[in-house]
């Protein structure tokens, strides 16, 4: 019970000097990128980009409605450091579990010394590590999501300790919400399943090479059950009795939606009951569980609801079935493939027809319109296509990346033939993994060069050691170059303490973790190989993605943990000297967290940071009144957005996205009054928009006099 006692108050202090940390680094206004849209969707409880964060959204309007309207941008930054707080101390927790199976494990005695002591280094490791540090300060979803990550893999560990059916049961189950819940945050959370799984059948299976795998596998396809059946079942259930009951029999919008979800439930609950009556848990649990992920799911209910508000940020105008499953399938951003697709170089044989696009009017639902499909030649197309952009731009790059010599890409007679299946994989190596991936890993690990966003030069965002000897093989005499970027804020270097201690715990407990590697190394992969390869990212990206990767951090982490654990029990035995314990700890937690946390600090304190928020508003001030604000990208967007939504100023004037206006929902939007500010009356009727026959207006050639638009439109519509 003191100990107990001991790691309350420990675990507490964990949390209090991890949110004191965030909150004097904290920006105190909006960020750049997204952050302006969610805090301004939190604001008013608004619908952001798809595929939605309803849970973050209503906890952010949560916190506004604690901190006062008009501190809207300070209150869901406080959110993300509070969750940030709450994964430093479930990361100390995990650890001190883990290490107490390990040391015992290894010397037949705990010492609560190392235990405690390796755990505390390996939190706070975690806690100033470069990408985790950065969203903890920002109003972003990524902080509440890597919270989900870690408390579901605590109460995963929890299983293997628990002796009874009917506890072990009903963690399952709050495992089972807590999945759901967290898909209203972000669906990178869902990745933890297959460690979840794995836990669950070891605890009723022997280790061994065998059991690993199948319990793998069966997490595997569980992941792949609730991150695309469950949702597609749900969703294409749903439209499919709503035109049945609202074009069919005559009846209301959401009726078809209503009668759906109400026999999934019922048929759920009969499960449940049938599976009792018969004495059959296995089932029981199967059906229970698979409720209580749809009942987490159910916070997207807020989506639709608020969108049928027509809230003035309404991303996808999802206020009906058909619309809403576009906007969680994120039907506006296109697809990139997965397992089989194009080669860069592919020539179109034709355009198909794609999906058929509906509309809700005057009570009814029709076809707007289908969406074309472009059909690629099957002799360019190949398995895991990584090198499938086409424009000029990504097939440099792609030639670059997987150095692919012109003279491969045409035959003897000068014809266009496919690249070499190599050059794919070459490319997943060098670019996905490398670059987009082991980049980001040793920035948090290792060191970064500069916070200057590169696309694979030697100058701006590489990986640094601080190895003098180490970092001129990579890169050559950088340090002797006119603009070396050595004074700039985010060079940041660690001398490979935290590699070097990760690798030694990952080696350690593949050795003597017995069930709780498995799982450990199953949530790595899973949190980053396994994104890298999801991703399937294209050269020049539009900002660093190192935010994708932090559960994987999160994991090496914990590795750090126990190989610091490991080093000082192995130095503790052979001096025989519990001093020497204390010593070593300390030494450590200056020589990684402490060194970690004197590097880091200078680039990663915002406490002062206005220039988001000013640049928005000399946008907004230097406007007439009533004006329209063309936009394109997301940081002169959302920013303005946040200024309009939370801060209520200057909403006489309109913001349009250039982007957003090649969608019909878009168009929709601006022909309505948005705050204060008049609809936009555009030429042409609604159907021309809502159609697209936006893509049918003709282009004459050879006339003399000027055309007028409108006349231009008129014609496209009257075709």
């Amino acid at each position: 019970m003191f100990r107990k006692r001991i790691q309350v108050v420990v675990s507490s202090c964990v949390f209090g000097v991890s949110l004191l940390l965030y909150l004097i680094t904290l920006e105190p206004s909006v960020s750049f990128w997204d952050c302006g849209e969610f805090i301004g969707c939190a604001a008013k409880l608004e619908v952001s980009h798809p595929p939605g964060a309803p849970l973050h959204a209503l906890l952010g309007r949560l916190f506004v409605i604690v901190f006062g309207e008009n501190n809207a941008a300070l209150a869901v930054n406080v959110l993300s450091a509070v969750a940030s707080a709450l994964t430093v101390m479930l990361l100390y927790l995990t650890l001190v579990k883990l290490l107490q199976h390990l040391v015992l494990r290894l010397y037949k005695s705990t010492s609560n010394i190392i235990v405690h002591g390796a755990s505390l280094i390996g939190a706070f490791c975690f806690a100033v590590t470069d990408s985790f540090w950065f969203s903890a300060v920002e109003g972003e979803v990524y902080a509440l999501s890597i919270f989900f990550t870690a408390l579901i893999f605590y109460l995963t560990l929890l299983l293997s300790e628990i002796r009874t059916a009917d506890s072990r049961g009903r963690l399952i189950y709050l495992i089972a919400l807590l999945l759901g819940l967290s898909v209203g945050v972000h669906q990178l959370n869902l990745l933890v399943i297959p460690s979840v799984v794995l836990v669950a059948w070891l605890v009723g299976h022997r280790l061994n090479f065998i059991s690993v795998v199948k319990g793998s596998l069966l997490g595997g396809v569980i992941f792949l059950f609730a991150f695309t059946f469950i949702p597609y079942l749900l969703l294409q259930l749903g439209w499919m009795m709503e035109l049945l009951f609202v074009n069919g029999m005559g009846l209301y919008k959401w009726s078809g939606v209503f009668f759906c979800y109400l026999f999934v439930f019922g048929s759920l609950a009969f499960g449940i009951y049938r599976a009792k009556l018969l004495e059959k848990p296995f089932f029981e649990a199967i059906w229970t569980s698979t409720l209580l992920y749809i009942v987490g799911l159910s916070v997207y209910a807020i989506i639709p609801i608020r969108s049928s508000a027509n809230v003035p940020l309404n991303t996808g105008n999802p206020n009906n079935i058909i619309a809403f499953w576009n906007y969680v399938d994120r039907d506006q951003y296109g697809d990139s493939p997965l397992f089989y697709g194009p080669n860069f170089n592919a020539p179109i044989e034709k355009i198909g027809i794609g999906n058929k696009h509906y509309i809700f009017k005057n009570g009814r639902y029709s076809v707007a319109y289908s969406s074309g499909k472009v059909i690629y030649n099957s002799r360019y197309c190949t398995l895991l296509p990584r090198m499938y952009g086409t424009s000029s731009s990504y097939q440099d790059a792609y030639k670059s990346w997987a150095s692919i010599p012109s003279s491969e890409l045409v035959d003897s007679r000068g014809r266009s033939v496919p690249p070499n299946y190599f050059y794919n994989l070459k490319f997943l190596v060098n670019y996905q993994m490398g670059f987009m991936y082991a980049r980001y890993f040793l920035w948090n690990f290792v060191g970064r060069q500069n916070d200057m966003q590169g696309h694979g030069d030697l100058m701006h965002g590489g990986w640094i050691t601080g190895i003098n000897a180490i970092d001129t093989i990579r890169e050559g005499n950088i340090e002797s170059m006119p603009l070396n970027f050595s004074n700039n804020k985010g060079r940041n270097i660690y001398y490979l303490f935290p590699l070097l201690f990760g690798v030694l715990g990952l080696v350690v407990q593949s050795i003597n973790g017995g069930k709780n590697f498995w799982p450990t190394l199953l949530l790595f992969f899973f949190t980053g190989i396994a994104i890298a390869l999801f991703l399937n990212q294209t050269p020049f990206q539009a900002r660093e993605r190192d935010y994708a990767y932090v559960g994987s951090f999160y994991v090496w982490s914990i590795w750090i943990g126990i190989g610091v654990g490991f080093f000082v029990s192995v130095m503790s035995n052979l001096f025989r000297s519990k001093g020497v314990a204390v010593v070593m700890l300390s030494i450590l937690f200056l020589a990684i967290p402490g060194w970690m946390l004197g590097q880091n600090f200078d680039d990663h304190s915002r406490e002062h940071r206005y220039f988001a928020r000013q640049l928005a508003y000399d946008y907004l001030s230097g406007c007439e009144p009533n004006a329209i604000l063309f936009t394109y990208g997301d940081n002169d967007t959302f920013p303005l957005w946040y200024l309009q939504e939370a801060e209520g100023y200057r909403t006489d004037i309109r913001v349009i996205n250039l982007n957003y206006l090649k969608t019909g929902w878009a168009v929709e939007q601006i022909q309505r009054a948005v705050n204060i500010s008049a609809p936009i009356k555009l030429i042409g009727c609604d159907n021309f928009y809502q159609t697209n026959l936006t893509k049918l207006i003709p282009v004459l050639s050879g006339t003399e006099t000027p055309i007028p638009l409108d006349s231009l439109i008129r014609m496209g519509f009257n075709l």
